[in-house]
Parts: structure tokens; sequence; C-alpha cells
């Protein structure tokens, strides 16, 4: 009997992941943050320069991608399972022992934010509903037609639609299946000061360059300075504002967009649940929508004003 019940199991079973590495990431960041001498100062023979280092020795478990692409695929198919109930409203349910009929095969939810080989979006929901009805969405209600067709990312975001959150999930579960993991690393929290402030006491400070917020690496050089003594005393002050969070590493497709991983997660989350919740009067669960129970992301043991770590040299 076609119901809501499996593409919600796959909603329900995604956000029990989202959770459980959500609690993960922030045990991560207690032992990060506790680190009391998250940056060094050394010396750099060769360039003649100072260089302050990132030091932090521990990055996210490998294991971690996979849990990524599981959470991905659940939200996905949550997605491609919905229109294959949704058609099988109009033709009935069969018989999984027999083979699939070519048609059923090609059954998925339309995520459409690139033109391919010249090709251009549909420009209104008659020709989305022409070109779909016999592909992606056949047999499916001429009602769910129009919802799907609503929710497009090039009708949602116009301008971007490859910015998109329907989009961004379509990339991320693309790259997960066919190409390669994504790689899940630290990322340095986003903040009106720089990561490191460098105080100059009689010196004079030239090359300066400061590491910019966002995705970082263990033993990564945050700063670099050549110093030249003007007065008694000569030295340096380095004030570390580092503050560590967790998400894809650069290149990803969530680069730009919402770099706190469960959070980026859960957003993509909400965009399948808002589109099943919306299909109740066309398919409907056997149980009932299930309450979301607790916070989805709890960012309580994350620093949110980074201690101001300083180091002196000469």
């Amino acid at each position: 009997m076609p119901s809501l019940d499996g593409p919600l199991l796959k909603l329900d079973r995604a956000l029990q992941q989202i959770q459980a590495l959500n609690a993960e990431i922030n045990q991560f960041r207690s032992r990060v943050n506790a680190n009391p001498d998250p940056v060094r100062v050394e010396f750099d023979l060769e360039a003649r320069e100072h260089v302050v280092i990132l030091n932090v020795l521990e990055e996210p478990p490998a294991e971690w991608s996979t849990w990524v692409g599981e959470i991905i695929h659940n939200l996905r198919s949550a997605l491609d399972h919905f229109v294959w109930e949704l058609a099988s409203v109009t033709v009935g349910d069969f018989d999984r022992t027999d083979p699939v009929p070519s048609w059923r095969r090609g059954l998925q939810f339309p995520v459409l934010y690139e033109n391919k080989k010249g090709g251009r979006f549909p420009r209104d929901l008659r020709e989305f509903t022409s070109k779909q009805s016999s592909g992606n969405l056949h047999s499916v209600p001429p009602i769910a037609i129009s919802r799907i067709f609503d929710v497009q990312p090039y009708m949602v975001s116009p301008g971007t639609p490859s910015e998109d959150r329907l989009s961004r999930l379509a990339q991320l579960s693309n790259i997960d299946k066919h190409q390669t993991l994504h790689v899940v690393g630290i990322y340095s929290v986003p903040s009106p000061e720089p990561l490191v402030t460098l105080v100059p006491h009689n010196v004079e400070i030239t090359n300066q360059w400061v590491c910019p917020h966002g995705p970082i690496r263990p033993e990564q050089v945050l700063a670099r300075l050549t110093i030249r003594p003007t007065g008694e005393n000569p030295h340096v002050q380095v004030m570390s504002h580092f503050s560590p969070d967790v998400s894809l590493q650069d290149p990803s497709p969530l680069t730009g967009w919402e770099d706190h991983l469960a959070g980026a997660l859960t957003y993509l989350w909400t965009a399948v649940q808002g589109i099943l919740l919306t299909s109740q009067d066309i398919l409907a669960p056997s149980t009932g929508i299930r309450p979301i129970s607790g916070v989805i992301v709890d960012r309580r043991l994350m620093i949110e004003h980074p201690q101001h770590v300083q180091y002196r040299f000469a």
C-alpha cells in the first residue's frame, strides 16, 4: 500500500545519524579546546622568518567521511522513495519478485540545477510536466508534479540554482556515490578578530601574513613574519583566536555556504522533511508524522568566545 512510511524511515535514520555525528563532533571540539598551547612559534632558517604554527595534532577520524556519505544517501534516497510511492498511488503496487518495468527504473526525484550540453530549464509547469511525466516522474499525480516543480533549485534560486539546498544535496550524493569520499577536517570558526594577532614591542614587523579563518589542518602555518629590532627588549606577542569546528574540506558543495558540518546536514534534512510533510494529502503515513524530540545540533561544548592564548618571543 503506497504511503510515506518508507521515506520517513529514511528521514528518521538520517536524523539519528546527524545527532550521533554531532555528539562525536562535540567531543572532538572539547579535546581540541582543552589544548593549553593551540599554537607555537618557530623560526624558519631558510626563509629567515618566524612562523606561527597550529599546535593541534588530532584530526577528525577518517570514518566520519563514510558517516557523512550515509546521511547524504538516506536523505537523497528518501526523495527517490517518495517519488516511487507517488507513482504507486496511480498505478498500484506490484510484486517485487517480478522484473521491474522499464519505465519504473527511471523513477527518481529530479533536481535540476545545471544546464547540460547547452540545454535549458523548463520554462513553466506545463513544459516541466511534459518532460518529467515521461521520465523521472512517470505516473506521478499532477498535483505532486506541480509541487516538485515549485521546489526545483532553478525556481527557488533562479540566479544561483547550484547553491540551493536540494542542489547541494544532489551534488554531495553524486560525489559520494560515484567519485570519492567527502573529506572531513578542522574548521576555524569565522570571527571579527583575525586568526592570529601580532603585537610588536620595539620591533618592526615586515612580510606579515596571517592565515584566514576557514578549513585548516593540524600543523598548518597560521602566520609568517620578519622582525627587526628598533629598541630595547624587542619582542612580539602572539595572540591566538583559534576556535575549532568540523567541516568538509574545500572544495566541496558546502564551500561558502554553511561550514559547520552538523548544521549543514541539518539544513539539508529540513529541506527533505519539508517536501515530505507537504504531501500528506496525497501520500499519508500509516502511523502519522513522528515529532522531533531534542535538539538536532547541540553546540554547547563549542567555545563561543575563544581564549586569547598569548606567546612572547624575541
